[in-house]
């Protein structure tokens, strides 16, 4: 990168204004204005309990007829209403170290029972949730075929209590998020 576009990309930087119009418990919203840019009080969606950070797993295995069988949470997404929705398994990245995969096997632990090593994680990439949100994902697959789980220990909230994990072998019944991971693990598989 040219020395001028650092400096027009520092000066961009430095005339843009950041502040927060609202704090909740596990998310912000705030806004952003650049004159330059054109952008007037656009607002966005910051998780804040995650510091912007969070991973996705998807769980996959084979049945007895070598079909692939997708892991998904059934449970309430504020966002989307008030009956249970498939959706992603997700969660925030490690806090101690920011280590992504290790947010994913404790989130994996937590969520669904499964106990696996780092090692056994297949890295699909990083990605934004929508437009609408600063989030980034670490998204990682996980083939848990014959894998012995216990019961989901859960976070202790309310909304994890009541969630349930549902195997399918349709990813398109999901949230879009789980959707492209399933997208992107066939890719990986060549399939």
């Amino acid at each position: 990168m040219s020395i001028l576009r650092l400096k027009i990309l520092e000066k961009i930087a430095s005339i843009t204004e950041r502040k927060t119009l609202f704090k909740g418990d596990f998310t912000e919203v705030k806004q952003v204005t650049n004159k330059r840019l054109g952008i007037k009080n656009h607002t966005y969606l910051h998780e804040a309990n995650a510091q912007g950070k969070k991973v996705a797993i998807l769980p996959y295995r084979y049945d007895k007829n070598g079909d692939l069988e997708y892991l998904f949470r059934k449970e309430i997404v504020s966002a989307w209403g008030t009956e249970p929705k498939l959706c992603a398994i997700t969660g925030g990245i490690n806090k101690e170290d920011g280590d992504a995969a290790s947010g994913a096997v404790r989130e994996l632990r937590e969520e669904t029972g499964y106990n696996i090593k780092k090692d056994s994680l297949l890295f699909l990439g990083k990605s934004k949730d929508s437009k609408a949100t600063d989030t980034d994902y670490w998204l990682f697959a996980v083939d848990v075929t014959d894998k012995d789980h216990k019961k989901p220990s859960g976070d202790g909230t309310k909304v994890e209590q009541s969630a349930k994990n549902i195997w399918v072998k349709n990813p398109d019944t999901a949230d879009p998020l789980t959707a492209s991971m399933a997208v992107k693990l066939l890719n990986k598989m060549g399939e």
